[in-house]
């Protein structure tokens, strides 16, 4: 059997590989906006279509049936993700190592501008490792729609050869599109310990490679 070709590029998400998740944004909203009785029907389509760059901010909040947010409202987005954010770090040094080898590294996330924002300052989106950088809200394209894979292959001039490159996701509906667009995958799965969660990224990673 012929070998597939060797891996060049790496792409990580960030939520729940990079980073722990935080699954409460639609919570600390909710809350702030007083749980308005129809905000479960509105949120998913506002938050897809934020997401995705197609509205911009006054928009999103419009469509959550808040026309002039205080302050702290629109902080509630962002607030409980600031002030929880745990970057893994024995994740990112391995992203960065693996820069240095040769491999391209970068980083394909759904994300919103606020959240961005705060990555952008905590450093996780060091451009000094992560190049590029595909951001669902500039992109227009959200995982797991297969348009977002494509076009990722096609910003790195690769859709000739999609199993060149790895892509690494704690989601595994991600990761079935990205293995259906010719991707080679890893699921980054949660462990008991933060510790045994980043091990375990490493070593899948690693054994990719090797393969």
């Amino acid at each position: 059997m012929e070998r597939p070709p060797a891996i060049t590029t790496i792409l990580f998400d960030v939520g729940g590989v990079l980073i722990d998740n935080y699954d409460y944004v639609n919570n600390d909203v909710r809350q702030a906006l007083d749980s308005p009785g129809d905000f479960d029907q509105r949120w998913p389509a506002a938050i897809h279509r934020y997401g995705s760059g197609e509205t911009n901010r006054a928009i999103f909040w419009r469509e959550l049936g808040c026309d002039h947010p205080t302050n702290t409202q629109q902080d509630s987005i962002v607030k409980g993700f600031r002030e929880t954010l745990t970057i893994r770090n024995q994740v990112m040094e391995y992203a960065a190592h693996l820069a240095t080898q040769g491999l391209r590294v970068g980083i394909l996330s759904d994300t919103i501008p606020e959240h961005a924002e705060v990555l952008q300052q905590s450093g996780v989106y060091d451009e000094a490792i992560f190049d590029p950088c595909l951001l669902s809200y500039e992109t227009g394209h959200r995982k797991p729609a297969p348009a977002t894979y494509i076009h990722a292959l096609g910003h790195l001039g690769l859709c000739h050869c999609p199993e060149s490159v790895l892509f690494v996701d704690d989601r595994t509906k991600n990761i079935a599109t990205a293995a259906a667009t010719g991707m080679r995958t890893v699921h980054a799965v949660q462990r008991a310990t933060q510790a045994e969660t980043e091990a375990t990224i490493i070593n899948d990673i690693a054994t990719k490679l090797q393969s």
